[in-house]
């Protein structure tokens, strides 16, 4: 959390103490040295900028949570539809 708005990480890093890099524009996130994720800053209150591929590994190990996981729902708004035919087809099988 910085400045009273959210950003994600791998979930890996979950509960881990990380370092905040904040720039007019941007938010990176460190751990150990190594930058593991940036965002685009966002300002106000208890906003949330959310990457999906943060989030891929936890759903692997739970797809039933794929439909309802804010993170998708707002993904899959943008996404194109080809990726919706292939999401079907998996679905499918």
């Amino acid at each position: 959390m910085a400045d009273k708005n959210h950003y994600s990480v791998p979930v890996c890093y979950v509960s881990l103490k990380v370092r905040l890099e904040l720039t007019i524009d941007r938010i990176n996130i460190f751990y150990d040295g190594r930058k593991i994720a940036s965002h685009p800053r966002v300002f106000g209150n208890n906003k949330w900028q959310l990457d999906p591929q943060h989030y891929l590994e936890l759903i692997r190990h739970k797809p039933g949570a794929f439909d309802s996981a804010l993170v998708i729902r707002r993904w899959r708004k943008a996404w194109p539809d080809c990726l919706e035919k292939l999401l079907l087809r998996f679905k499918e099988r």
